[in-house]
C-alpha cells in the first residue's frame, strides 16, 4: 500500500491498519520499523481493528516489516516526513489455499461460484470454475473453513474442509441437479 502523510503535531512516526484480503482488520500483527541499515526503530502489534501507530526520532526512509503467524509477511519502505505521521496500511493474504473441480454426475460444471467461509461466518475467498470446471482459492490463513458451490440448475453444495499452514489442498465438489 502507498504511504500518505497524515497531518499531525506529534512529529515523524507512522501508523496504519493491517488487513486481510477481505478488508476485516487483524490483531496482534507484529509490526517492526527500521532504518535503511536493518537497525530497529520502533515495534508494536496491531490492536482489535488492526490499527498500530509508531513514533519515530527522526524523518527518513524506513523499512515496515508486518508478520503475523499464518499470513504472508509484509515489507515496504515509507518515506517519513519531520512534521506528519506518514500513514501506511497493509494487507496480508495466508498462506493456505485450496482447489479442486466442480462436477455434476462427472461432467464438469463451469462457471460456478465458490466460496469459502471461515469460522467466523465470514468470506474469505470466493472464486469461480472455469470452463473445465477447475477453481483454486488461495491466500486464506489455516483454520477451518466451510467450501461451497453454486450454479444455476443445480443446488448449492457445501463441505467442511481444514487448511494446514502453507498448503494447497485439494477438494472437489459434487452439484445435484435442481429439484
Amino acid at each position: 500500500a502507498p504511504a500518505t502523510a497524515v497531518s499531525s503535531t506529534e512529529g515523524p512516526g507512522v501508523a496504519g491498519r493491517a488487513t486481510r484480503a477481505d478488508g476485516r482488520g487483524l490483531q496482534t500483527v507484529m509490526v517492526t520499523v527500521a532504518d535503511p541499515a536493518g537497525h530497529q526503530e520502533a515495534r508494536t502489534t496491531t490492536d482489535a481493528e488492526g490499527r498500530y501507530a509508531v513514533a519515530l526520532r527522526d524523518a527518513g526512509t524506513y523499512l515496515v516489516v508486518a508478520a503475523a503467524g499464518a499470513y504472508q509477511p509484509h515489507a515496504a519502505l515509507v518515506v517519513v516526513g519531520p512534521d506528519a505521521v506518514t500513514r501506511h496500511d497493509v494487507t496480508l493474504a495466508g498462506t493456505s489455499g485450496v482447489h479442486g473441480l466442480a462436477r455434476h454426475g462427472g461432467e464438469p460444471v463451469a462457471d460456478a461460484a465458490v466460496t469459502l467461509i471461515d469460522a467466523h461466518g465470514d468470506v474469505a475467498a470466493v472464486g469461480v470454475t472455469d470452463g473445465a470446471g477447475r477453481y483454486r482459492l488461495a491466500g486464506v490463513p489455516d483454520g477451518a473453513y466451510t467450501l461451497t458451490a453454486a450454479s444455476a440448475g443445480h443446488q448449492p453444495s457445501a463441505s467442511s474442509v481444514w487448511l494446514d499452514v502453507g498448503i494447497t489442498v485439494e477438494r472437489n465438489l459434487e452439484l445435484p441437479q435442481r429439484a
